[in-house]
């Protein structure tokens, strides 16, 4: 073959549903409600080198070697840029999405919230939930998290975080904590305990503007933009469109 991706059968391969940007900025919409009355904070973060934590069956190891001059490596974990490795770790992030939200709920459970909007909200949503038929719990969860690969993006209710017996949490700073920046550190512990490190330099804490696959989004206006980069890449492709007198769909 030409090369070890082409000789892979990927018929045979589940199908990979990757989240989309505009799903999580729907979640946060939901959140942050209609006029984003609501405190609401996104944040996200990147498992460090996730295909390298993932092995290969031994079946998988013939797309590992590598032929050197001074004779056959033979790398036993997943690689960058093999075909199977989204489709495979994917699966992997589901199964850290499903952790992650079962943590956030007992954290939420723990601590629920005191302040009244986010109260009205949680009423509101439970009740359409029952005329739904749909799991209460889901709609009204004060967090949202999902994964892109490696890539987690996470939303959360911001208010101050008080116990179940209604005492305040407070920081080591002597600071009352708040929700967002407590699901955050959920989140790590969870990462970590699958084996991964949250990638510091990738990290963005609670906030009200960031930047998820490539696309701006902005909490304060309620919008998304493509970032800077790729709206210059994709006007620069369209012109090289017009200026071509054929244009392939592979090309583009």
């Amino acid at each position: 073959v030409d090369s070890v991706n082409d000789g892979m059968d990927r018929s045979a391969w589940p199908r990979n549903r990757l989240l989309r940007v505009v799903q999580y900025a729907e979640a946060l919409a939901i959140l942050a409600g209609e006029h984003r009355q609501r405190r609401t904070r996104a944040w996200s973060l990147d498992c460090e080198a996730f295909y390298r934590m993932v092995g290969r069956q031994r079946r998988e190891l013939w797309r590992n070697a590598m032929f050197l001059p001074n004779g056959v490596q033979l790398d036993e974990r997943c690689c960058f840029g093999d075909a199977s490795a989204a489709t495979k770790c994917a699966r992997a992030s589901n199964l850290i999405v499903k952790a992650v939200r079962a943590a956030l709920q007992a954290f939420d459970e723990e601590h629920p919230t005191r302040d009244p909007a986010w109260a009205d909200w949680q009423s509101r949503r439970r009740a359409a939930a029952a005329v739904c038929g749909e799991e209460a719990s889901e709609w009204a969860a004060l967090h949202w998290f999902g994964m892109y690969v490696d890539d987690g993006l996470g939303g959360s209710a911001d208010d101050l975080l008080f116990n179940v017996d209604g005492v305040a949490v407070f920081t080591s700073l002597g600071e009352q904590q708040r929700r967002a920046a407590a699901h955050y550190d959920v989140v790590r512990c969870v990462l970590q305990r699958f084996g991964w490190d949250s990638a510091t330099s990738k990290e963005l804490p609670p906030c009200l503007c960031l930047t998820a696959l490539g696309v701006d989004i902005d909490l304060l206006d309620g919008r998304l933009r493509l970032e800077a980069g790729k709206r210059l890449r994709y006007a620069a492709a369209v012109e090289s469109a017009l200026a071509a007198r054929l244009v392939s769909a592979k090309a583009y």
